[in-house]
């Protein structure tokens, strides 16, 4: 192993904590806003903690790129040699039990593109960013979650360049001053950790509503946006307004503050749930019918109701220490998946989640940054937000939920907030809560939350005719991860059910069971190495349905007979189980050609997978977006997951080979589907008419892989004809990833038409960086040149990030190895300017996964980590996860 570059941080380790020495009562924060450098007065009451032995200890703060203008204790300035300013902190020596700190700095803005600290945004708002650690680039302050203080914030800028002047809490008092100046005060009652502290300033346009409490306080909501923007909020609005109503009807949580505001800025924090003023780029929450899709929309309707359902998993109650961030952030996105659940389709958001899992989560499992939902340790608390501690914490919360059944689960979580609001929590405080509430030990269940890896469940059947009984032999075996070779059994929820000849649920009962035998979901306890389940009273050889819903976030490895999968696939009455049978049938048949190909062979069609998968296009039971979801193809990284060795150029063969071989059989029906789907109307998002414009994509997807020319021209009509955005988009999405004329036209008359609109524009960025083509390195590598490219642009820059280097999978691993180039260089350049979204990309894209690549991949992937690495200036976040990435090379 060659040596590492140093990062000169120390490593914080979990072990290591303990509370802080003082308490911040009450913090007063004035601040004279300049987009060159603004002064900051704070004014803080200490107290020191009585619970931890800290007498004579110095009062150390955090401040990182500040000028130190002075430091006063109880109205007296203190000397130099009072304090010592140090590597990123301020020690302030021989301070009493009690006393009013007072402290003056200046934040230079101009030119911080980080979205850390004070920054400036694109179209030139002040706004602050503090998660995780970046008060400390505001002021000198304790900048950790533990320290809970009551705010009160005064703002002062020019009236005329900064009219609105926002920031946590309710309203307190305005006025002007002589100098063209004004100043707004902002009080919040609440105790919070700084790193949700948040203010906004600039020139921006205001949408409000009034939102009447369950108690009946009504409730100023306002959004607040460019000129530009403001009259595409009625639809967010809208979703606010909804999880407001939600949140109270299914958890019983009622909005606390006078006013609730959202800003939205270019250039600023994806998502921030800062108390009371959440932040946006318009990307997370904008929507129009004009430029944005459905799958926008619905994204929009879901980060919307996360960053509002933040006011009590994660504000209201916060964390203790960034370990145990999935506390927030698991815990809201399980509450965002539940609504997104109830207000679309259940089945469709599980399988879309599962997906997610499976591509993201599992990689991540299975890479030298595995790490548990609690982290042991870490350099940059910014690299703590990933896949496992949002969608594996998120899946813990779905688990437990089901081993007590909604109603109670939702009681359970009402408890721990009523019982931790105002505090800074754990994790093991909401276990421990759910074990009292419940009744049930989690001793054992508590595993999922400090053991890393993707837990592998073997199923095997076997049916007893003569004795009527129905056996099912499990195993489970969680991967090695760095660090953590010996693995324990979990407890693991499993959702099953019995299917007859005819496709329904069989009555039957467990071993041991009394009563009458019922048909449907069984969900059982499997929390041995080895555990055998038997089913009595079964009287025909059932196929078994199972990992129902998706009930739990492990990967399933059993051998069921292809017409078993057929059955399933015509029949289940469990979506996910029903989509998932279809995955592993197509994924069985794909490797099949994988092996051929590698062999030298020709793939072959196989009809009754093909006449199987396409079932579901036929089957008017079901909704039609339900139908679009079931015939969607396992994408190729999923596909590679079933294999030692990544065979990247055989499976994106074979892939394309069945999706043509289901196009070419399914022709007449995916034609029909297209032209019985279309909408003449105006655009809706009524989910009737979002799921048929979904099937219909789905069906155009498909007909275009046969190559016809008069296919490729239904396409481009699309782009050019389509009254919505979603067809026009998705059209050109499909035409971008093949060699034909019409891709050339689309792209223009595309671009063309949106010029003129931002969030319009980004998609077609985005189209272009999804082609599964070895040639779309370069078309990137030229995209990310373009006049119009504007790194400090979050939203545009996102798009292309997010598209190609996490999702494109083929389009980054191309045969001829530029696809790897362009990966480190183009991250160095975003990590100059965007640290935050470097850090992001490389730790999601999957790429420290190299050992699973043939040789030649796998060097050039590592040089790509050493090129990134030792990259002049590159931030400490991302020196961090290549050195993982690297680590046992």
């Amino acid at each position: 192993m060659e040596a590492t570059k140093s990062v000169n941080v120390p490593l914080v380790k979990r072990s290591d904590y303990s509370a802080p020495d003082y308490w911040f009562d009450h913090t007063n924060l004035e601040f004279d806003l300049d987009a060159v450098k603004t002064r900051v007065s704070s004014r803080i009451a200490v107290r020191r903690n009585e619970d931890v032995d800290s007498k004579g200890n110095p009062l150390v703060l955090n401040g990182e790129g500040l000028d130190l203008i002075s430091v006063a204790i109880d109205g007296r300035v203190l000397s130099g040699n009072a304090y010592i300013e140090s590597d990123g902190l301020l020690t302030i020596f021989d301070v009493p039990d009690m006393f009013t700190l007072e402290i003056v700095n200046d934040v230079t803005v101009e030119g911080n593109t980080s979205i850390m600290g004070l920054c400036a945004s694109y179209d030139g708002e002040i706004f602050s960013q503090c998660e995780a650690e970046a008060f400390r680039k505001i002021a000198y302050y304790q900048d950790r979650p533990d320290v809970l203080s009551r705010y009160t914030v005064t703002l002062r800028a020019d009236k005329a360049k900064y009219p609105i002047l926002l920031s946590n809490g309710n309203f307190f008092e305005a006025g002007d001053l002589e100098d063209g100046r004004h100043w707004a005060t902002w009080h919040d009652p609440f105790v919070k950790p700084c790193y949700i502290f948040a203010l906004l300033a600039g020139d921006l346009k205001r949408t409000t509503e009034t939102y009447r409490t369950i108690s009946g306080k009504d409730v100023e909501v306002s959004i607040y946006a460019s000129p530009e923007s403001i009259d595409m909020c009625s639809h967010s609005m809208d979703f606010l307004l909804k999880a407001m109503k939600w949140d109270e009807d299914v958890f019983g949580r009622e909005y606390d503050l006078d006013v609730y505001n959202v800003g939205i800025l270019n250039g600023g924090p994806g998502a921030m749930e800062n108390k009371g003023l959440n932040l946006f780029d318009p990307n997370w929450i904008v929507a129009d019918p004009t430029n944005t899709s459905d799958d926008e929309y619905e994204y929009r309707k879901k980060t919307t109701a996360h960053e509002y359902f933040h006011n009590w998993s994660g504000d209201k109650v916060t964390i203790r220490n960034w370990f145990q961030v999935s506390l927030k952030e698991g815990l809201t996105r399980f509450r965002d998946q539940l609504f997104l659940a109830d207000v679309t389709e259940f089945g469709s958001v599980r399988i879309n989640m599962c997906r997610h899992i499976r591509n993201n989560q599992f990689t991540e499992d299975d890479s030298p940054t595995a790490h548990p939902i609690i982290w042991d340790a870490y350099i940059e608390p910014r690299n703590l937000f990933t896949n496992t501690v949002y969608d594996k914490g998120q899946e813990c919360m779905f688990m437990l939920m089901w081993m007590v059944g909604r109603p109670r689960f939702c009681e359970v979580v009402a408890a721990f907030f009523d019982r931790y609001d105002g505090t800074a929590a754990t994790i093991e405080e909401f276990l421990g809560c759910y074990e009292e509430e419940s009744g049930i030990d989690l001793s054992q269940f508590r595993r999922w939350f400090y053991q890393a890896g993707t837990t592998e469940v073997s199923i095997a059947t076997e049916y007893d005719e003569a004795a009527g009984e129905f056996h099912i032999d499990l195993a489970q075996e969680t991967t090695q991860t760095p660090g953590e070779r010996t693995k324990q059994p979990l407890h693991i929820p499993l959702a099953v059910a019995l299917l007859d000849h005819r496709g329904q649920e069989m009555p039957a009962r467990l071993a041991g069971e009394n009563g009458v035998p019922q048909p449907g979901t069984r969900v059982i306890d499997f929390t041995e190495r080895r555990q055998r389940v038997t089913f009595i009273g079964v009287n025909e050889r059932p196929v078994l349905s199972r990992h129902r819903y998706f009930s739990a976030p492990v990967r399933i490895k059993d051998d069921p007979q292809d017409a078993d999968l057929a059955h399933l696939v015509r029949y289940d009455q469990d979506i996910f189980a029903r989509w998932d049978a279809g995955q592993s049938y197509a994924a069985r048949v794909i490797l099949r050609d994988v092996a051929r190909l590698a062999e030298g062979q020709t793939p072959a069609v196989d009809d009754a997978f093909v006449a199987a998968f396409l079932s579901p296009l036929d089957d008017q039971r079901l909704s039609p977006r339900l139908r679009a979801d079931l015939l969607g193809l396992p994408d190729e990284r999923t596909i590679g997951e079933w294999m030692d060795v990544f065979d990247v150029d055989g499976v994106h063969e074979a892939w394309a080979f069945t999706a043509q071989a289901v196009a070419r059989k399914g022709a007449d029906l995916l034609l029909k589907a297209y032209e019985q789907n279309g909408g003449t109307g105006p655009y809706d998002l009524a989910p009737e008419t979002v799921g048929k414009r979904k099937l219909r994509n789905v069906a155009l997807d498909y007909l275009v892989r046969l190559g016809e020319p008069d296919m490729l021209d239904l396409a481009l009509r699309q782009v050019k004809d389509s009254r919505n955005i979603t067809e026009q988009y998705v059209a050109l999405k499909i035409l971008c990833a093949t060699g034909s004329e019409q891709k050339a036209e689309a792209i223009e008359i595309y671009r063309d038409r949106w010029k003129h609109d931002q969030l319009a524009t980004d998609k077609w960025y985005r189209a272009q960086a999804a082609a599964a083509r070895s040639d779309t390195a370069a078309r990137v590598e030229e995209l990310m040149s373009a006049d119009d490219f504007n790194l400090k642009l979050f939203s545009r820059c996102f798009s292309i990030c997010e598209q190609f280097f996490y999702f494109n999978h083929y389009g980054v691993h191309e045969p001829t190895g530029e696809g790897y180039r362009v990966y480190a260089e183009q991250m160095i350049r975003v990590d100059h300017v965007v640290p935050l979204l470097s850090n992001w990309t490389v730790s999601r894209s999957g790429f420290s996964r190299w050992r699973r690549y043939d040789p030649r991949r796998q060097e050039l992937i590592k040089l790509a980590f050493r090129t990134m690495r030792d990259a002049e200036g590159v931030s400490k976040g991302l020196i961090e996860l290549c050195d993982k990435a690297l680590a046992e090379e």
